[in-house]
């Protein structure tokens, strides 16, 4: 991991109150993404699995920005919410952080 995405990590993980959690990001080939809704292999991907009470894995299929990680540290902060909501506190988050990415 990058000292960038690693500091990013660091900073979103304590802003949204995930400190406790161990995180890992993985690589993973688009050719293991399948998409079920238009029948084809090789897309991108990133997302985030849940491994334990305090571990996930956000995988991904190219590289990271720090918008992906905002957004998937929101989806494992409220995995209750709809997309559309995670969306939402993103875009809040990154302007209230004045981001610039």
């Amino acid at each position: 991991m990058s000292e960038r995405v690693e500091g990013q990590l660091s900073y979103w993980q304590k802003t949204l109150n995930l400190s406790d959690y161990q995180i890992i990001l993985e690589r993973i080939s688009p050719v293991q993404v399948f998409d079920a809704d238009i029948d084809r292999h090789k897309n991108p991907f990133i997302g985030v699995r849940l491994d334990g009470e305090v571990r996930a894995t956000i995988l991904h299929t190219r590289l990271l920005e720090e918008e992906d990680i905002i957004h998937e540290l929101v989806h494992l902060a409220h995995w209750d919410w709809p997309e559309e909501q995670v969306r939402q506190e993103t875009t809040r988050l990154m302007v209230s952080c004045n981001y610039h990415g």
